[in-house]
C-alpha cells in the first residue's frame, strides 16, 4: 500500500484535529463502502478466473458434459456445478432483456442461451448480440449471398418493422432461423469417412464464397501483414520463455516467401466443429460468418485441423490420428477445389504461423495457459513437418 504525507492532501486544521488524537504515527483510511473493489478485480488472476469461469460455461453451453469440464479443468464436480450456477446467474438479467426484444419480431417461443451472445427462440429461431456494427452486416452479406447461391445458411428474420435487426444501446440484435444440430461433435470419435465429407463440405462452401465476391464487399486481410505487424510486436515484447524468437522469424519468413504464389479468396476464416452443423443423418448448414474476410484460401482447412488439437487434446490424439484425419480432410477438399503442388508444401507453414498468430492473441487476452497450448501446438507442427509434408503429396 502507498503511504502519503497528510499535510500533501488535507488542510492544515483537521490535521491538528487529528493530531488531538494520534500524533507521529500512520493511520490507515479505509475506502468507503461504494469503492470498494472485489478481491482481485484489477489483477490478472481475477481476469484470468473469470475468463475460464466463462469459456467452462460456454463448453458447457455447447453440449461438453460435467464430467468433461472436471477433466479439462482439473476440477471437482463441486467447483463445476458452482461455477455453472454462478454463470447462469449473470446471464439471468440478459434474459429478461431479451424477451423484451425479442416483442419487434412475429416470433413467439421459450428462450434459451445458447452461447454467451445467442439465444433460441423456441425451436426454429435464434437471435445473436453483436457490439460490432461492421461484424453484423459482413455476416448480413455473408447469409444473403450465400442463400442466393443456394447454400444452406441461417435466414435472415426481419423485425415487425421490415428493417434487418435491431439496435439499442447496448448493441445490435440480429435474428435468424435456427439449423437444428446435435450441438458439440467428439472429434476424437468421428470417422476417416465423415473427415472427407468434412473436407468437401468446406471445399463447397470455398467455391460459393468465391462465387460471391462480386456481389458484396468485404474485409481484405493478410496473415502475412498480420505476423509482420501486431504478431510479431506482442511476441517480440513479451519475450516467452518457451519460444523461441529466431522460431518466430523463420516462420514469418517462410510465409513471405510463398505468400504471393498462395490462391487467395473469401474465406470463412472460423471453421470448426460447431460452426459446421450436424445431426445424425449428416450436415445441415453452416453459420457464424462474423469473421469472413478475403485471405489466403488455405487458411480455412488449415485452422480447422489446427482446431482438433485444441482443448487439451495435443496431448491425448495420437499424431498418427491426427494425421489421418489431415490427409482425409484435404483429400475431401481437393476433390472439388484442387491444390497445386505449391499450396501442399506451404501447408505446414501456414499451420505455424497460425499457431503463432494464436499465442499473440492469447496473451494480449491474458490468457497465459491457452497461449502455451498454442505453443504446443505449434511445436507438434514442427516435430511433424515431413509427416505432413509427405501424407499431402501422397494425395
Amino acid at each position: 500500500m502507498k503511504y502519503i504525507n497528510a499535510s500533501d492532501k488535507l488542510p492544515e486544521a483537521l490535521i491538528n484535529q487529528i493530531k488531538a488524537y494520534v500524533d507521529g504515527v500512520y493511520i490507515y483510511i479505509p475506502r468507503l463502502e461504494a469503492k470498494k473493489r472485489k478481491w482481485g478485480s484489477v489483477s490478472k488472476s481475477r481476469r484470468e478466473f473469470d475468463l475460464r469461469n466463462e469459456r467452462i460455461y460456454e463448453a458447457y453451453l455447447r453440449g461438453k458434459s460435467l464430467q468433461d469440464l472436471c477433466d479439462s479443468y482439473f476440477l471437482s464436480d463441486k467447483s463445476i456445478r458452482r461455477i455453472l450456477l454462478q454463470e447462469k446467474k449473470k446471464y439471468e438479467v440478459e434474459k429478461m432483456k431479451i424477451q423484451n426484444i425479442v416483442e419487434n419480431w412475429e416470433v413467439q417461443g421459450a428462450i434459451q442461451q445458447i452461447s454467451a451472445c445467442e439465444w433460441l427462440i423456441g425451436h426454429d429461431h435464434q437471435i445473436k448480440i453483436y457490439k460490432d456494427l461492421r461484424r453484423l452486416k459482413r455476416s448480413l452479406a455473408f447469409l444473403t449471398s450465400l442463400r442466393e447461391e443456394g447454400l444452406l445458411v441461417p435466414k435472415i428474420i426481419p423485425l415487425v418493422s421490415g428493417e434487418s435487426y435491431w439496435q439499442d444501446g447496448e448493441g445490435y440484435y440480429l435474428m435468424t432461423s435456427h439449423l437444428q444440430s446435435e450441438g458439440l461433435l467428439e472429434e476424437m470419435h468421428l470417422t476417416t469417412e465423415w473427415y472427407y465429407d468434412f473436407g468437401q463440405t468446406l471445399g463447397r462452401l470455398h467455391l460459393a464464397l468465391k462465387a460471391c465476391e462480386n456481389k458484396m464487399s468485404y474485409w481484405n486481410n493478410s496473415l502475412l501483414e498480420e505476423m509482420k505487424g501486431w504478431v510479431l510486436e506482442a511476441l517480440e515484447a513479451r519475450g516467452l520463455d518457451y519460444l523461441d524468437l529466431e522460431c518466430l522469424h523463420k516462420a514469418i519468413e517462410e510465409l513471405e516467401a510463398v505468400n504471393d504464389a498462395l490462391p487467395r479468396q473469401l474465406i470463412h476464416r472460423n471453421v470448426f466443429v460447431g460452426t459446421f452443423l450436424y445431426d445424425a443423418e449428416g450436415f445441415k448448414g453452416y453459420s457464424n460468418f462474423d469473421l469472413g474476410q478475403g485471405n489466403i484460401r488455405l487458411f480455412d482447412p488449415c485452422y480447422f485441423l489446427l482446431g482438433l488439437l485444441s482443448e487439451g487434446r495435443v496431448t491425448t490424439m495420437e499424431p498418427e490420428t491426427w494425421l489421418t484425419y489431415v490427409k482425409a480432410t484435404f483429400e475431401g477438399y481437393e476433390s472439388l477445389v484442387g491444390l497445386s503442388l505449391q499450396e501442399k508444401e506451404a501447408v505446414v507453414v501456414v499451420m505455424k504461423n497460425i499457431e503463432l498468430l494464436f499465442i499473440a492473441y492469447f496473451i494480449r487476452e491474458d490468457k497465459e495457459d491457452q497461449a502455451q497450448e498454442a505453443y504446443k501446438i505449434f511445436s507438434l507442427v514442427c516435430e511433424l513437418e515431413e509427416a505432413i509434408l509427405e501424407t499431402l503429396r501422397n494425395l
